[in-house]
């Protein structure tokens, strides 16, 4: 899980390795925001945003939980 997130922040890395056959993730997020509006990416900014929240605050509950 942790190596997907963080594969969303390797665009340069994407850029290098991808042929030009191949599309990663990260590229078609890049293109698709240089060349064309979808809220596509905004929805996936956003479910990015609220698991990283939700999976937050469900181990502050557990270390919480923990303590006690």
């Amino acid at each position: 899980m942790f190596a997907f997130i963080t594969s969303f922040d390797e665009l340069i890395v994407a850029l290098f390795l991808s042929g030009s056959g191949a599309v990663t993730l990260p590229r078609r997020m890049r293109d698709d925001l240089r060349f064309e509006i979808d809220p596509t990416i905004a929805a996936v900014s956003a479910l990015t945003i609220v698991l990283t929240a939700l999976g937050l605050g469900g181990a502050h509950l557990t270390r919480r939980r923990g303590a006690r």
